[in-house]
């Protein structure tokens, strides 16, 4: 805990998220902004995590490719923007519809459960993989009563169950 107070001092709190095209800015792009804005102002660990992203992603409406909003961690700041159709080359692409973003964005939905079931798709190299894996914890909503924690460890005990019975079945067998 005292790590946490003494890391928070010596890095400022904050971390600035701006908006590039102000009030001119899409939708999409105000609504990623304030989602990201949030996310850090609730929790010192995701500024953490915030900090140590340096890369850059677009995010891109499937209803309409022209709407694209591209984001860029320095570390010390995120700044948003919106881009052209085309968008920047060599970035990590996520695209989903309008509704699936607005579901990532409120908590509704975990970017991991979408991209499972395909409703949030991601297009990266092989060397952007760990910036795409941070960048979705940043994005990931924590359920405040624990229950996803609480379900990933059900689900470890019965697949530890299931391994331990098809053990004891091959041996007795």
């Amino acid at each position: 805990m005292g790590r946490d107070l003494a890391e928070e001092g010596a890095l400022g709190g904050s971390i600035p998220v701006v908006l590039e095209n102000g009030e001119e800015a899409s939708g999409l792009a105000d609504m990623l902004r304030q989602f990201i804005e949030q996310s850090l102002a609730d929790s010192p660990r995701k500024r953490r995590q915030a900090r140590v992203l340096r890369g850059e992603a677009e995010f891109r409406a499937a209803e309409d490719e022209d709407v694209c909003v591209h984001i860029l961690f320095r570390g010390d700041r995120i700044e948003l923007r919106d881009a052209s159709g085309a968008g920047a080359p060599g970035a990590a692409a996520i695209t989903a519809d309008f509704l699936t973003i607005a579901h990532l964005t409120s908590g509704q939905e975990s970017p991991f459960a979408l991209l499972v079931r395909r409703k949030l798709r991601a297009r990266f190299s092989l060397r952007q993989l760990p910036f795409l894996l941070n960048l979705l914890r940043l994005m990931r909503i924590a359920e405040r009563d624990g229950a996803t924690a609480r379900t990933r460890r059900l689900w470890i005990a019965a697949a530890v169950g299931v391994g331990v019975a098809a053990l004891c079945w091959v041996i007795i067998a």
